[in-house]
């Protein structure tokens, strides 16, 4: 995995992107993809997941994805139910932490939602097809990072953002529905969204 992330690096580099988001592979202290000096760090959520390798409870979890904190960066955390560990490596490593529910907030209204920072509000977004506090905790990275984006792209983003394999409707007769829920946090989700079908 690690000759994976290095080559992808290389490439980056040779294509001189703007902006690359790299998604951490398994916890993140030790994860190869932090070498890079991220301009922001994020963490969607905690969840039992991988126990034998990142620790047994939500707090030793939390404090391997909090590995990839910097100082002075901002920390954008999607968690509701943030462990202690998290703020804790923060402090540690003067990172900003922007916490949800906190520093930065959504609410459904109909159907569109809001998003609210130190920054501002935004209204009327459109309803995404990937879970809302994903979406949420990406526009709150963005906003942390400075960049400019137009509402009309943002919105757009949002609208047409999708996972492969993630609630992936490949066939409507009959209708198959993929998903790689792997564990109990991504099954309940799962279940939530089928009741609805």
């Amino acid at each position: 995995m690690n000759t994976a992330t290095l080559s992808a690096l290389w490439l980056f580099k040779q294509v001189q992107l703007d902006v690359v988001i790299l998604e951490v592979g398994l916890g993140g202290r030790l994860d190869a993809t932090n070498i890079v000096d991220a301009d922001v760090a994020v963490v969607t959520s905690i969840a039992l997941d991988h126990t034998d390798w990142l620790g047994p409870d939500r707090e030793s979890i939390g404090r391997e994805k909090a590995g990839i904190f910097r100082a002075g960066k901002p920390a954008v955390v999607g968690e509701p139910d943030m462990p202690l560990t998290i703020a804790e490596v923060a402090s540690e490593k003067g990172a900003l932490l922007q916490r949800r529910g906190v520093d930065w907030r959504y609410e459904v209204e109909g159907e569109t939602w809001s998003f609210r920072d130190t920054a501002g509000a935004l209204s009327h977004l459109p309803l995404p097809q990937v879970p809302l506090p994903n979406a949420a905790t990406a526009v709150a990275a963005l906003r942390a990072s400075g960049l400019a984006v137009d509402d009309a792209i943002l919105s757009a983003g949002i609208r047409d953002a999708m996972l492969p394999g993630r609630f992936q409707i490949i066939s409507d007769a009959p209708r198959v529905i993929l998903d790689v829920a792997h564990n109990p946090h991504a099954a309940a989700y799962l279940a939530g969204r089928l009741k609805n079908v």
